[in-house]
């Protein structure tokens, strides 16, 4: 018998004092039957003592059942749990291995649009020192007041 299940206790004595009754009673009996007994008394308490264990055997069952099934959705849960965990593992790892690669197309494309800026300064050829003196010359003319 399982701990804490349903033991029917029928107490059959000769001492029918209240004291004795109370303390059988307290200390677990079920049921007290004190001589001379009856002879449907006995049968009868017995029958009904065992028909009352007959529902806590099913509550203990069902009892078991649910815990059974308890257990499985605990467990089910756990797995859950763990995959939920290791797919945000993996999603930060995913994200980590992509920075660097987003960096990287990031200065790639500021060094082009550098590029696209300094271009037309690099494209141009360098004046020619006969060049350089025209516009030399210009500039004094315009700031002097005079033509060239």
């Amino acid at each position: 018998m399982p701990e804490g299940g349903f033991l029917p206790v029928l107490v059959l004595t000769a001492d029918a004092t209240t004291e004795v009754k109370e303390r059988a009673l307290a200390t677990g009996a079920k049921d007290f039957l004190a001589k001379p007994f009856d002879r449907t008394e006995v049968p009868l308490g017995v029958s009904n003592l065992l028909e009352t264990r007959a529902p806590y055997g099913w509550l203990e069952q069902h009892n078991a059942e649910l815990q059974a099934a308890l257990d499985m959705h605990s467990a089910a849960e756990r797995v859950r749990l763990e995959v939920e965990v290791e797919r945000k593992r993996l999603a930060e790892k995913r994200y980590q291995s992509q920075r660097p690669e987003s960096l990287g197309q990031l200065v790639e494309g500021i060094a082009h649009d550098f590029n696209n800026l300094l271009g037309p300064a690099h494209e141009q050829p360098e004046r020619s020192t006969s060049d350089q003196r025209r516009s030399d010359g210009c500039n004094r003319a315009i700031i002097s007041g005079a033509g060239p």
